[in-house]
């Protein structure tokens, strides 16, 4: 085993050799996503004895740190593509830095996406998080996420690669979305829409009677959703929140006359948007029912309809004192998040019918960020369950990974894993002298 792993090569930076392995896939399994994020490591320098020297600083490939002076690292970069159609998902690059700029991010996703485009591997999408340095790195490549009018919002950008142009949606992640629209409603408290106040109070009484009477109205509601900031990194409790169950138990407490709910119905009309566009975006059910259904190609204008209709609600939210959430200096990230996330998703659909007859379907979920997280989980479970790695121990572990790459996340992860398909090594089993000896003959 240690003469097999002796051949893979997990050094910081572009993975060619996984590159060059996904080359050989069939043709109609070269649609992908691309997924990228970084995960916090231990900064300590540590005496490398293979290598005969200190590990723990900045490195982005070749020992390179683009500083004027060797840094400690304190986070991964990991870049992650996930098959369209296919079970695979494989990590592509991977970067220790300090922080990663904006300016270096961008530029090495427009290598990244080159160096796919090289390999004869389709590209549509790229998913991250809302955070502002990642914003900035999309919008120098040339997309404008943050826009005044939600029509002038440019969710795309293009690169050139072998003398083609290329077009590349832009994908915040559905989860994070949802999470950011849960704190907005939960700190402002009450949020005006055309229908009316959106009070997040109506949540908490909720859960106060249902608690008083022992009994739930066919929801999941806890003090977990209540107590939001405790477990403000948990999708589940925003879900929860957020869906569908609770805008029906606090319609139904409505229509039999509860005095304390009597003016819910711009409440009920906000979670009910929120809860279809997330499961619109997070579809995963290849027979799943209603908004969780896979999108068909017969499917599009309807959806094309739907959507629009609920961007245009987002960007009407105010505050109570009357100014408009999508502006800069509020929680604005899920308006533009969830309504950039839609419409990319809805135009890669369409170019993927219209270019692939072997498309009967789509999965909204395989453009999510779940699939970095369940990666890092399986990163932060080897070397005995360590939330902080060392760099070198990112580095075996992110080879263990690339040998053997059943991943899947722990009971205590961020996420869970929907997946469950099995994916063997890109890598051969191979003695490293047998390969020295097969060159020879060559």
């Amino acid at each position: 085993m240690r003469n097999w792993m002796s051949n893979v090569s997990a050094e910081p930076g572009f993975q060619l050799n996984v590159l060059q392995a996904l080359a050989k896939l069939k043709e109609e399994e070269k649609d992908c996503s691309l997924i990228f994020d970084s995960m916090t490591v231990k900064h300590e320098i540590q005496w490398n004895e293979h290598n005969h020297s200190y590990s723990g600083f900045s490195n982005c490939g070749n020992n390179t740190s683009f500083g004027k002076k060797k840094v400690e690292a304190q986070e991964a970069v990991v870049f992650l593509l996930v098959s369209v159609k296919g079970i695979w998902k494989w990590p592509i690059a991977y970067f220790l830095v300090k922080k990663m700029s904006s300016t270096m991010l961008s530029e090495f996703l427009k290598t990244a996406l080159i160096l796919c485009s090289e390999n004869k591997l389709r590209v549509h999408s790229l998913t991250f998080d809302g955070d502002a340095s990642n914003c900035s790195a999309i919008n120098k490549l040339g997309a404008q996420i943050f826009a005044p009018n939600y029509k002038d919002i440019k969710h795309y950008f293009s690169y050139v690669s072998d003398g083609k142009e290329h077009v590349v949606r832009v994908i915040l992640d559905p989860c994070h979305m949802l999470k950011l629209a849960r704190n907005a409603l939960a700190k402002y408290k009450e949020i005006v829409s055309p229908e009316g106040i959106i009070k997040w109070d109506y949540i908490v009484k909720l859960h106060l009677l249902q608690k008083q009477i022992t009994l739930k109205l066919k929801n999941k509601l806890s003090s977990h959703c209540i107590n939001w900031y405790q477990n403000k990194m948990k999708v589940k409790y925003a879900a929860q929140t957020l869906s569908s169950s609770v805008a029906n138990a606090i319609e139904f407490l409505k229509n039999k006359g509860l005095e304390e709910f009597k003016d819910s119905s711009a409440t009920i009309q906000f979670i009910r948007k929120i809860d279809r566009i997330f499961d619109f975006l997070n579809s995963r059910n290849p027979f799943g029912k209603g908004f969780k259904k896979p999108i068909f190609k017969q499917d599009i204008e309807h959806l094309k309809y739907m959507v629009d209709e609920i961007i245009q609600y987002l960007f009407s939210l105010k505050t109570i004192d009357g100014q408009p959430l999508h502006s800069p200096t509020l929680k604005r990230v899920f308006i533009y998040g969830l309504s950039i996330a839609a419409l990319s998703i809805l135009d890669i659909c369409s170019d993927i019918f219209k270019n692939n007859q072997s498309f009967k379907y789509i999965l909204t979920y395989k453009f999510s960020q779940d699939h970095l997280e369940i990666f890092f989980s399986k990163i932060r479970a080897r070397h005995g369950f360590n939330n902080n790695p060392t760099c070198d121990q990112f580095r075996y572990a992110m080879r263990q990974l690339l040998l053997h790459a059943d991943i899947k996340q722990t009971i205590n992860a961020n996420c869970f894993e929907f997946d469950t398909e099995y994916v063997t090594s890109i890598y051969p089993l191979m003695w490293k002298d047998k390969k020295k000896q097969d060159s020879l003959e060559l």
